[in-house]
Order: C-alpha cells, then sequence, then structure tokens
C-alpha cells in the first residue's frame, strides 16, 4: 500500500499554518498538561478590553494589542476559529486553550481533510489509501516507523504555534492604527514591510524549533518580498473576532479572513475510536 507522502505534509503543515496566522492576529493562549479535552471556558472572566476609550486614528503597539489579547483568551478557555484563503479552501478550527488540544477540518478542492490533536498524540483524517475500515492515522513521539519520526517533531511544534502568547515578543517595533469603533468593538490596521515579516517570522521559527515544515517557513522568510496588511477587530473583552489580513509578493496578492467565535463554550476534543486508527507503520506494511 502506497502512503502519499505529499499529501500528510500539506495536512499536518496545515494547523501550524493557522496557528501561525493566529499568532500574528495577536491572539493568544495557554499551554497545560496534555489529555483529552472536554472543557467549558469563561469568556465573560476576561478583565482587559482591547483598548478603553479608544478613538478612530489612535496607534498602539502591536504588542501591547497582542498581550490584551492574551489576557482575554486566557480568561475564555475556549474557542472557534474559522479561515479562509481566497481561492485555496477552508478551515474549521476547535481550540483548548488550557491542554493546547485541536479539531481542525480543512477542505479544499482536493476534498475534506481533518486533524485531531489530544495531549502528544495526532490523528490525522481524509488520507488516501486507508485500509478498509480506518480513518485515522495515528502519529506519536515514541512510534518508530520512518514516516511517524519525520512528523513527530511537528507535536512540540504545534503545541508551542498554540500558546502565541510565548512568541509575542516576537513582534516589536511594530504600531497599529484604530480605523473604526462600534460600540465596544475597536478595529485595527497593521501594515508590514518584507523586512518586518522575515524578522517575525525568524523569531517565531526560532522558538518553534527546528523540523520539515518549519525549514520550508524559514527558506520563504529569508526570501520575502512585498508587503502584508493586518484588519484586526476586538470586542469590548480584548477577544479577537476578525482578522483579514492580505499579503502581497512579487505582484500575487493573498487574502486571508480568519472569523473567532464560541469564545468560553464548551469543546469536546477526544481520541477517535480505536477500532477507526491505523498508523504509518500498519499501512507500510501492505
Amino acid at each position: 500500500m502506497t502512503v502519499s507522502i505529499r499529501r500528510v505534509t500539506r495536512v499536518a503543515a496545515a494547523p501550524l499554518a493557522l496557528a501561525v496566522g493566529l499568532t500574528l492576529t495577536a491572539c493568544g493562549s495557554t499551554t497545560g498538561s496534555p489529555g483529552a479535552s472536554g472543557s467549558t471556558g469563561s469568556a465573560g472572566s476576561s478583565q482587559t478590553a482591547a483598548a478603553p476609550g479608544a478613538k478612530v486614528g489612535d496607534t498602539v503597539s502591536l504588542a501591547t494589542l497582542g498581550a490584551a489579547s492574551t489576557a482575554a483568551i486566557k480568561a475564555a478557555k475556549t474557542g472557534h476559529a474559522s479561515m479562509e484563503v481566497a481561492g485555496q479552501g477552508t478551515m474549521e478550527m476547535d481550540m483548548d486553550y488550557v491542554s493546547s488540544n485541536f479539531g481542525m477540518t480543512m477542505t479544499s478542492a482536493e476534498g475534506k481533510m481533518e486533524m485531531l490533536k489530544v495531549g502528544k498524540v495526532l490523528y490525522m483524517g481524509g488520507m488516501p489509501d486507508m485500509p478498509e475500515g480506518k480513518k485515522w492515522i495515528k502519529i506519536s513521539g515514541d512510534a518508530s516507523d520512518p514516516m511517524s519520526a519525520m512528523f513527530a517533531p511537528m507535536l512540540e511544534q504545534m503545541s508551542k504555534a498554540a500558546d502565541p502568547s510565548a512568541l509575542m515578543d516576537t513582534v516589536t517595533g511594530v504600531d497599529t492604527k484604530v480605523t473604526a469603533v462600534d460600540g465596544g468593538s475597536v478595529t485595527y490596521e497593521t501594515s508590514l514591510t518584507a523586512a518586518q515579516m522575515a524578522e517575525m517570522s525568524k523569531k517565531a521559527l526560532e522558538k518553534l524549533g527546528t523540523g520539515a515544515v518549519p525549514s520550508a517557513a524559514a527558506s520563504a522568510a529569508a526570501d520575502a518580498t512585498g508587503s502584508m496588511t493586518m484588519v484586526q477587530t476586538f470586542d469590548a473583552k480584548g477577544l479577537p473576532t476578525k482578522a483579514v489580513i492580505t499579503t502581497e509578493t512579487k505582484g500575487k496578492k493573498e487574502v486571508m479572513t480568519v472569523t473567532y467565535s464560541k469564545w468560553g463554550e464548551a469543546v469536546s476534543i477526544v481520541e477517535p475510536p480505536a477500532a477507526e486508527v491505523t498508523s504509518f507503520a500498519e499501512m507500510m506494511k501492505g
């Protein structure tokens, strides 16, 4: 039986890309001990608003804004993010910010792919050439087959990337401007040059560690050209509600829209039934 390494790599990279996207939109989290997630958050317990008394035209440090959002998300504990990249596909993610567990579904022209992270184990669904009755491939740090050994380092990187508060010091010397105030909702616009994008990416990747996916991203960061504009909206508690990120590189424009919701609502992120799970080692036996 042939395992599609290219597709597995793409699916495994997807939640990491989303987590980095959440970091760039100044979203934070907190990590705790691993295990199955069934958390109920408390979005109303945040004491930090994004910008009390903000007025259109005000400027604030992006790092300061990120710290305020981090405090709000720590209080919320759980949330949901929907991401759409124009012309490429959509992603939906439930996140438990206490355990750093997540459940993700990605839909594109190639079909539907899924990923669950529970503790230190990753489960990928929607892979090609699955054995009859099996829906998930399990990757754990203690597996010995070559494929698992290649992807196992990503487990630690995903945990770190899912904790953007740990990466906030990568955002330095960047200001953001208030462009709209609607009741307790505040919208900010931030512009980044290629040099700033590359520096932030470099610092973030250094903290995430090395591995197949970060190495590829590091190469891209080194060759960064163009610009990025982020339009972010936060509610009265400092929780992000929407972000539109536009990047332009070598004349090519890409727009990513992230919508945040269900802050503090219960999430259920659990291991799939054992009967539906296989491993790379089993699949490679043919």
